[in-house]
């Protein structure tokens, strides 16, 4: 689901991601970014801008076990914590929000 939003007196998202497997997915981060570019890509084509809205991802987890799953995308970078400052930058990062309920 996908709510358009005021975030700091700017247009922006919450992206609400329901989790409906039965176990926490490792690469979580990753699918959620992967449809962000798709939010962002539509809004270029279909509004012809170069300015992106803010996308907050956030995951609800229904399932049975308890959600051990890392939640920044570097995370699952090998290597990423490791990186040096002035090359972190250059590197993809962001954290998504979570909520367990089991």
């Amino acid at each position: 689901m996908l709510f358009k939003v005021n975030i700091n007196k700017r247009e922006g998202y919450f992206y609400f991601l329901f989790e409906h497997k039965s176990y926490a997915s490792k690469d979580i981060a990753f699918q959620l970014l992967k449809y962000m570019i798709e939010i962002w890509d539509s809004k270029i084509k279909k509004e012809g801008t170069n300015e992106l809205p803010i996308i907050i991802p956030f995951v609800i987890y229904h399932g049975k076990d308890n959600w051990n799953i890392k939640t920044t995308l570097g995370e699952m970078i090998n290597g990423y914590e490791e990186l040096p400052k002035d090359i972190k930058k250059h590197v993809p990062n962001y954290e998504y929000w979570y909520e367990s309920k089991i």
